[in-house]
């Protein structure tokens, strides 16, 4: 993302404070955890990306954003820095980074990569000696016979289907993204909105082909994320629906390889900055 808006002629620092497997819960707890605590940290935009990890967040969540203060004002001072540090240790930006870019290179190493000479119908054969990414690719092609058109009759119907069944994890849903929007929002930002995409399913002129059960357990999360972006005039960069996975792009189902990321940085890139609503420096 950042060389695709340095090139675009913008000048925009960019800091990663994504931390693995977090939900809306963790990014709201981010602030009063940590991000309150950097000094001269002022970002102008905040991108969350979502959705994709709400499917496994329980009913506890409410209890978990009220006790904030077990990491702020509930100890005394020096208790207080202790127990962020210890945090930190365990969640850091930094620290992930550091994580992220050495599974980055250990992936290079073991060659998650799609082999020239790779074949579907030698990869069902022989599917012990697949790496992570073809994997993913011999996973989709055993599925992609399941097909629907988006928005056709027996997609709707199974669409509020999946809705109804879900209905209260939606409204919960729908209760943390406006509550992050306000935490974003307080700390002196603009959010911008993300929409995930899994690799066991895959969209190509208005068909989702693949895993169905999958694209429909996640779909009705992103039309709350799409909704809310809609009511409160913000940017969302529907990833879900406008990127097109191709081989390569994922080491597993849910994780994209460098490939993957640099298309996804791509995409928010070229959406954020042809909005008018985005306001970015140029050089």
């Amino acid at each position: 993302m950042g060389k695709c808006l340095s090139a675009k002629g913008y000048d925009a620092d960019i800091a990663n404070a994504g931390i693995s497997g977090q939900s809306t819960v963790g990014h709201i707890l981010n602030f009063s955890n940590w991000l309150n605590y950097i000094e001269g940290l002022h970002p102008k935009y905040i991108v969350a990306f979502v959705g994709i990890n709400e499917r496994g967040v329980g009913g506890a969540w409410q209890s978990k954003l009220e006790d904030v203060r077990t990491f702020t004002e509930a100890h005394g001072k020096h208790d207080r820095l202790k127990t962020i540090r210890k945090w930190l240790r365990r969640n850091s930006a930094v620290y992930n980074l550091f994580k992220t870019i050495g599974g980055n290179l250990k992936a290079w190493r073991l060659g998650y990569a799609i082999s020239p000479d790779f074949r579907i119908s030698d990869a069902i054969l022989s599917p012990k000696r697949l790496n992570g990414v073809e994997q993913v690719e011999l996973n989709y092609a055993q599925n992609r016979g399941e097909q629907l058109e988006i928005d056709s009759p027996r997609y709707k119907r199974r669409l509020d289907k999946v809705r109804a069944k879900i209905d209260s994890k939606l409204r919960d849903y729908e209760t943390r993204i406006n509550r992050l929007t306000k935490e974003i929002v307080n700390f002196g930002a603009i959010p911008i909105y993300v929409t995930n995409i899994r690799a066991d399913y895959r969209i190509k002129e208005n068909v989702v082909a693949g895993k169905l059960h999958e694209y429909f357990e996640l779909e009705p999360y992103h039309e709350v994320t799409r909704r809310h972006c809609r009511n409160k005039n913000l940017v969302c960069v529907d990833i879900s629906r406008e990127m097109e996975v191709s081989p390569g792009d994922f080491f597993d189902i849910m994780h994209t390889t460098p490939l993957g990321s640099g298309k996804i940085g791509k995409a928010i890139c070229n959406k954020i900055s042809s909005q008018n609503n985005v306001h970015l420096e140029k050089y």
